[in-house]
């Protein structure tokens, strides 16, 4: 009804706080500049932003490993790799698990699609990328349990110009993979 989406509107738009960090909690918006994060990877240690300089830039963010949603969209990035590389997006999907998890996923995701993922699976086991990302509920501490537990049950498509600001930004069920040919 009306105040139902009265009150969501309302909650996505008020400065909530984050009383562990007293940041305020704000959900992404197209224009805002795509938020940087450090942290280890497939591919080594990654600085977002270094690695993303100047280039139109795409993170894909999955709440666990092993999902087969998140498997297949994983395998349809890998197999455009050429399109993306082309037009000069670079790569880049987080997941909150360990490295050593997400490194045999990948292993999996390769043998199982008939793939080659040359752009970085990042670590982010105890959450902080997908709250700046905005996938942790409000509210929710992730360094009290599990940050996949604090996490909101989706994956998360960010598209940044070479500027780092937003320009597209997708939130689907984990039970819907994204259409990355539309994309």
């Amino acid at each position: 009804g009306v105040s139902g989406t009265a009150e969501l509107y309302e909650r996505l738009m008020s400065q909530e706080k984050d009383e562990k960090n007293n940041q305020h909690v704000m959900p992404l918006q197209i224009g805002d500049y795509v938020p940087d994060f450090i942290g280890q990877s497939t591919n080594g240690e990654i600085d977002f932003h270094a690695a993303i300089d100047g280039s139109w830039s795409l993170v894909y963010i999955c709440p666990r490993s092993f999902e087969a949603v998140a498997s297949s969209d994983l395998a349809s990035l890998a197999k455009m790799s050429e399109e993306f590389t082309t037009k000069k997006v670079r790569r880049c999907a987080v997941c909150c698990d360990t490295i050593h998890s997400i490194e045999k996923w990948k292993k999996d995701i390769q043998e199982l699609f008939d793939c080659q993922i040359d752009f970085p699976l990042v670590s982010d086991l105890d959450g902080h990328i997908a709250r700046d990302y905005g996938l942790v509920r409000y509210g929710e501490d992730t360094r009290k349990s599990l940050a996949v537990r604090a996490l909101i049950p989706a994956s998360l498509l960010v598209l940044a110009d070479p500027d780092r600001r937003i320009q597209l930004i997708l939130q689907y069920s984990q039970t819907t993979g994204h259409n990355f040919e539309e994309l």
